[in-house]
């Protein structure tokens, strides 16, 4: 309850603020909203992208789920007289950067979807429900890898792949310019653009070991941001090593299970039933993990869920799918 009376009160200050101009009004505006995600009562968010132009006209993002119904997200709005429009929305709708259901859990989910389409407006989805998680097992923009340049995933042993990656590096080439001479930048792209600045140097010499070292570097500096802004300094540095120790174990087993049914999610254009039971076994034990050495209110704080002192308590990515996708999900 008190989650939606915040939402509730979100929606009030930002009308009262004027972060939704009137139709007509000299501004552009791109915000995300929120619905519970696989039911009513879900206690993760389904997160969507809509983008306004200056004359009300408004374009949506289903984010691999549904595109009304929601709240708007706080700390999500972004609006000036000029905004990318049309790189915005393609970064969260079209291909490369939006990848199709079947590999829902693989690339990312909703979340890391609607970031890709707010990366040029300096704000992201973290503060919708159940982000801390998805955020831990997929960063967050979702998908990187070596050969993302290539345009393929033969790097997972795939074939006939098509075009599209699905690499955040991939979606950024291809996206239509930014029209402004700098774009809006938070920390999390601050760090996305400095791992991609490593890669690139070292481009010509690259080998997935070098990789693979600059990827993980990445991933445990976004970890240690999401630790400092959500728990604070103190105890970041404190928990930093348990989380990133704890991060790598889940990530290894995670690139396993990828790899080895890659091929199959390619081949049939579904979830197969081992992958989901796998990554939702993962789900479960990363979040036992965390619980062993954070306290219910960093838990809270840090994965953006109730503390679950409960096994029955336990998310899994069924809870993050928006219901209209369930026929995708594996018995």
């Amino acid at each position: 309850m008190k989650k939606y009376i915040f939402v509730w009160l979100c929606a009030m200050l930002a009308a009262a603020a004027g972060v939704l101009p009137a139709r007509g009004a000299e501004q552009e505006m791109v915000w995300a909203q929120v619905y519970p995600a696989f039911f009513r009562h879900s206690p993760v968010d389904h997160t969507y992208v809509v983008t306004q132009d200056r004359y009300g006209r408004q374009r949506r993002c289903r984010c691999l789920g549904g595109d009304s119904g929601g709240q708007i997200l706080c700390g999500s709005t972004k609006n000036a007289p000029s905004l990318p429009l049309d790189r915005i929305f393609f970064m969260c709708n079209e291909t490369p950067c939006a990848w199709p259901m079947y590999l829902y859990a693989s690339v990312g989910v909703c979340h890391q979807l609607a970031n890709r389409g707010l990366f040029s407006t300096g704000t992201t989805v973290k503060e919708a429900r159940g982000y801390g998680l998805s955020h831990f097992f997929f960063g967050t923009y979702g998908f990187a890898s070596i050969k993302a340049e290539e345009s393929d995933f033969s790097v997972f042993g795939a074939e006939n792949t098509g075009n599209a990656s699905y690499d955040m590096k991939q979606c950024l080439a291809q996206a239509p310019p930014s029209m402004r001479t700098r774009e809006a930048v938070d920390r999390e792209a601050e760090l996305f653009l400095a791992f991609l600045r490593n890669v690139r140097s070292r481009s010509l010499q690259s080998s997935q070991p070098d990789f693979q070292l600059a990827y993980e570097s990445y991933r445990k500096d976004s970890l240690g941001w999401r630790l400092e802004d959500t728990l604070g300094p103190q105890p970041a540095e404190q928990l930093r090593g348990r989380v990133n120790e704890l991060w790598s174990r889940v990530q290894s087993r995670k690139s396993a299970l990828f790899r080895e049914h890659f091929s199959a999610m390619m081949r049939f254009r579904r979830i197969p039933s081992e992958y989901w039971q796998g990554m939702n076994n993962l789900l479960r034990d990363a979040q036992r993990g965390l619980r062993s050495f954070l306290t219910p209110e960093q838990y809270r704080k840090f994965v953006n869920l109730p503390y679950p002192d409960r096994e029955e308590l336990l998310v899994t990515w069924r809870d993050f799918m928006d219901r209209r996708a369930r026929a995708l999900i594996p018995e």
